[in-house]
């Protein structure tokens, strides 16, 4: 059973709390109605686990956290997700062999880079930022860049 959960210093009434470890437990929110010993009728009770599911979103997020850190769930599904690296499909194991890296930390680095409208740049600069990006995929061993020369021409 998850500890009551409370937003602002008040804790859920205990047919509340009952509901989110029963719907936790079955998935099930008309059984959870059930067990946390609501009143229901068989037209309606769709109707008000729908509204005590929303009313219970946050605290049902929080408590489903709590629920897989405490269990096994999370190791079985980090399996599942090692399992598919080796899948038939690339592209699965592709996915799969990212998410775990990115599960890891290892995300690819975003280049961030300042724009400067090109009609601001003079050709000086252009040729200097080209030179930059041609060195730049000199490094990159299946490329090959021919050699350039930043001639001055105009002084723009």
């Amino acid at each position: 059973m998850a500890a009551p959960i409370t937003i602002a210093e008040k804790p859920l009434s205990k047919k509340k709390q009952r509901f989110i470890d029963a719907y936790i437990e079955t998935n099930d929110d008309l059984k959870a109605l059930e067990i946390a010993g609501y009143a229901w009728e068989s037209r309606s009770a769709k109707n008000k686990a729908r509204k005590l599911r929303t009313e219970l979103a946050v605290h049902l997020e929080k408590a489903l956290r709590v629920y897989i850190k405490s269990t096994d769930r999370s190791l079985r599904a980090l399996h599942v997700v090692e399992h598919l690296m080796d899948a038939d499909s690339e592209a699965v194991a592709l996915n799969a062999a990212k998410d775990v890296l990115s599960r890891a930390g290892l995300d690819p680095k975003e280049e961030v880079s300042e724009e400067t409208p090109i009609q601001k740049l003079t050709n000086k600069s252009l040729d200097v930022r080209i030179l930059e990006l041609m060195d730049k995929l000199k490094g990159d061993d299946f490329i090959d860049v021919p050699s350039v020369e930043v001639v001055d021409g105009d002084g723009s």
